[in-house]
């Protein structure tokens, strides 16, 4: 249907918000709020705000002998403490098998899958009222190639408080704006934005998220490019052998996001990066 501007505000008025009026109308949010600016710009300006509170994190790599069990329960504490409920995770939950030279002597558990999903399905914290939505990174992806299976997919159907969202790279849309998950298999360069720029500019500009999370660097930072608000989430792993030869030190620490939206747009972006080492 063809709409005017006195329709519109009728059904705003029924439906209560821009996002559900899109959805009743078959109609692309974003489109629909360019138009309601230029038609409507009163209603649209009514948008109320939106607050979220989520916690971050990535490349947790359990069944490491280097992996921190203790660090990710002290960050899932923290976001019960902060009544959290959604967890999203980068990537890497799992350590993988055969991902670079020695990997295999960097096992905590017997070099078996099913040995790694069980103690994913035992071990991972599990906290009233939070839902983790994990990304599957590299590492976990290195399984397929092993023994031709998906360990996260498997650990989900097992956790209610898992999901899947799928591999190296995902969306998903929360208060409104639209959050990439990411997990680039690139090394990691002296300037440490290089990396999530180059991901960024590889994107149409219409597929850019609002807010893009990435895992896989160990690392912590926090810039804005091309509009995007860009995280790099750190790491529950300490340092090993293989991070030693290359130089790199990661970061033990997570990331908790306070965002602010209002007509699909974010207005106030507050990262709190959580120092995760052991006192």
């Amino acid at each position: 249907m063809r709409l005017t501007p006195e329709q519109a505000q009728q059904l705003l008025d029924e439906y209560g918000s821009i996002a559900e009026l899109a959805r009743r109308l078959n109609r692309n949010e974003r489109s629909l709020r360019r138009w309601l600016k230029r038609h409507l710009p009163e209603a649209y300006a009514r948008e109320p705000a939106q607050e979220l509170t989520i916690g971050v994190i990535s490349d947790t790599h359990l069944a490491s002998r280097y992996a921190s069990i203790e660090a990710l329960n002290r960050f899932y504490d923290l976001c019960q403490q902060r009544n959290i409920t959604t967890v999203l995770h980068c990537g890497d939950f799992l350590d993988g098998l055969n991902v670079y030279r020695g990997h295999l002597a960097e096992l905590a558990l017997p070099a078996s899958l099913d040995a790694h999903i069980t103690y994913a399905v035992e071990n991972y914290p599990r906290r009233e009222g939070i839902k983790t939505l994990v990304l599957a990174g590299n590492h976990d992806t290195s399984y397929i190639k092993t023994g031709g299976l998906n360990p996260l997919p498997i650990i989900a159907q097992q956790r209610d408080d898992i999901e899947h969202l799928g591999d190296l790279y995902a969306t998903i849309k929360l208060a409104g704006v639209r959050i990439g998950l990411a997990h680039p298999e690139a090394g990691l360069t002296q300037a440490i934005s290089y990396r999530a720029q180059k991901f960024v500019d590889a994107m149409p500009p219409q597929e850019r998220p609002d807010i893009l999370l990435t895992g896989h660097y160990h690392t912590t930072g926090y810039f804005v490019y091309q509009g995007v608000h860009i995280i790099l989430c750190g790491t529950t792993q300490h340092q090993t052998p293989y991070l030693r030869r290359k130089g790199l030190r990661p970061a033990i620490s997570a990331c908790i996001l306070t965002i602010t939206t209002r007509g699909g747009k974010v207005e106030r972006f507050m990262p709190e990066f959580i120092t995760l080492e052991a006192e």
